[in-house]
């Protein structure tokens, strides 16, 4: 029982020693934060429209959490999209495992859950708006969290025209997206799930996740296998953005005289910067298809995101399709 806890809390915190898990443990069952996200989620959305003022809310909030032996950095970054709020945790030991948190209201409470690492705030603004107060809880652990909102330019974009499609949604200035974006890929049902949230105006990859597939990773220098990764080689912008530059084909002159079409497989490597090179024909078609897939591959912009194994950026090897259809 004391590893199972240890492993709990060093997945949020990454800092406590069994030692001080044991002194901290029973002081609540982990079903219970559960048990109260789900009785504050009745009247969230109605709730949190009515009451929240998305401009005070929305933004970075940051502050000190005093944890046994030290205290550690805790960041959530609240965003708003089509009307309804999120957050991503991020703390100082977790700076590359950012945890997707639900965010509900009752009443002048707010309430931060994650039911996988069973992490939870409960907390109310200040008067002036400007802080959030609460309690900060997991299983075997609470403390007092106080976090002050440091984002006044999220607050400027929350003014912005909000741009959504199937697979994107975020403030855009002009047709230039700016702040925060998220980014869905499609589950297994073929629905949009979260993948990635990225800060246009920083330049920050805030959130990613695995895609659930097995990629070549180098995995230490030289050395390459075949594994899951933490988080995936993503193109800022999302596959819609990544579209644009695939379709940029000429069909070859050649292959049209002789009815020529099928789908072409090009691969690259990302490395660790989140540069492209080495591209390479892994499936091609001839009769000029391959050079014309090719040329457009290496016109994509240097725009990736690196591949991430636990804590570490790591070189992965990438595939984009390109399908020849006849006219």
């Amino acid at each position: 029982m004391k590893n199972i806890l240890f492993m709990l809390i060093i997945t949020s915190f990454c800092v406590l020693t069994p030692e001080v898990t044991a002194q901290i443990a029973g002081l609540r069952p982990k079903n219970m934060l559960a048990s109260n996200a789900a009785r504050a989620s009745a009247t969230a959305e109605s709730s949190l429209s009515r009451r929240v003022a998305l401009p005070a809310l929305a933004g970075k909030w940051t502050g000190p959490l005093a944890i046994p032996g030290r205290s550690l950095d805790v960041a959530l970054a609240i965003t708003e999209t089509n009307g309804h709020l999120a957050a991503v945790l991020e703390t100082s030991a977790t700076r590359l495992n950012r945890h997707v948190l639900t965010l509900t209201q009752r009443h002048d409470t707010l309430f931060f859950f994650d039911p996988a690492a069973q992490v939870g705030y409960t907390c109310q603004r200040s008067a002036d708006g400007k802080q959030l107060v609460g309690t900060w809880q997991q299983p075997g652990f609470r403390q007092v969290l106080s976090l002050t909102n440091e984002s006044p330019l999220a607050t400027a974009h929350a003014a912005l025209p909000l741009r959504t499609t199937r697979w994107s949604s975020g403030r855009v200035q002009g047709n230039t997206p700016v702040g925060e974006w998220r980014y869905y890929r499609p589950n297994a049902n073929g629905q949009p799930e979260l993948a990635q949230i990225y800060d246009h105006s920083t330049g920050q990859l805030l959130f990613g996740s695995p895609d659930g597939l097995v990629h070549k990773a180098e995995v230490s220098p030289g050395q390459w296998q075949h594994v899951m990764l933490t988080q995936s080689p993503w193109f800022v912008g999302g596959p819609e953005a990544l579209a644009q530059h695939l379709d940029k084909l000429h069909y070859p002159a050649t292959a049209l005289g002789q009815q020529i079409q099928g789908r072409i497989t090009v691969s690259f490597l990302i490395d660790t910067l989140g540069q492209a090179s080495g591209h390479a024909i892994v499936r091609g078609l001839g009769a000029g298809c391959d050079e014309e897939a090719l040329r457009v591959a290496r016109t994509i912009p240097n725009s990736w995101t690196p591949g991430r194994l636990g804590n570490r950026a790591v070189a992965v090897m990438h595939y984009v399709y390109f399908n020849f259809r006849l006219p």
